[in-house]
């Protein structure tokens, strides 16, 4: 039960759909309710199908370039740390979530389907620091009810992610933009100490193979 709640807490906070909010309501603000709705219906299919991909490959693909659990621990946390954490808890959009013609495009065109699975579903939702969290959780796990727990918790997080994004303009006016501000840093903090518990994760799992080898 500890391991999949910390798989929940740890796939919800990379996610971070509270946290995106006022990104979501920018990209869709010219579309109706029923548009909105099925826009996120298509992110956060895409997000689950996007961290499934990471659950069954990624091992295969870190051995097929030969790459250690550790080394993809130390890369995956500084990623996390550098790229996403710190500017969250700036106030700050991380550069790694989309570029500007993506959301000017998604923004203008109102393309419902497209938007929903770029920029929201990807890399909004599943970017490279919840690809990178899920790729090195899947790692970890040696059992088949620890790698059935992992795919629960990223089905129930495309849920919940759906839930909260046809919430936002609720959630946004409960929490207004001050609320929306702080919710952004609290979840750049926890993604900051994840980032760092695998960082310390690799450094442990990579002495061995150093002082080994």
């Amino acid at each position: 039960m500890s391991d999949f709640l910390d798989f929940l807490v740890s796939i919800f906070t990379i996610v971070n759909p509270i946290g995106n909010l006022t990104v979501l309501l920018s990209l869709t603000e010219d579309l109706s309710w029923e548009q909105r709705r099925k826009a996120c219906m298509v992110a956060s299919i895409t997000c689950g199908i996007t961290l499934f991909i990471a659950h069954f490959l990624g091992r295969s693909l870190l051995k097929l370039f030969g790459i250690s659990i550790a080394s993809f621990e130390l890369a995956g946390g500084i990623i996390l740390v550098v790229l996403i954490a710190l500017p969250l808890l700036r106030g700050q959009t991380p550069s790694v979530k989309f570029s500007h013609e993506e959301r000017d495009e998604a923004t203008i065109e109102g393309r419902i389907i497209e938007t929903g699975i770029m920029p929201l579903g990807i890399p909004l939702l599943s970017g490279p620091g919840a690809f990178t969290t899920v790729m090195i959780l899947a790692g970890k796990q040696h059992t088949i009810e620890g790698h059935l727990l992992l795919l629960i918790a990223i089905i129930i997080n495309s849920l919940l992610s759906y839930a909260i994004m046809i919430s936002a303009n609720p959630i946004a006016e409960a929490l207004g933009r001050l609320g929306l501000r702080v919710m952004s840093r609290i979840m750049g903090l926890f993604i900051a100490v994840r980032g760092t518990q695998f960082i310390i994760n690799g450094i442990k799992d990579a002495l061995p193979q150093i002082f080994g080898g």
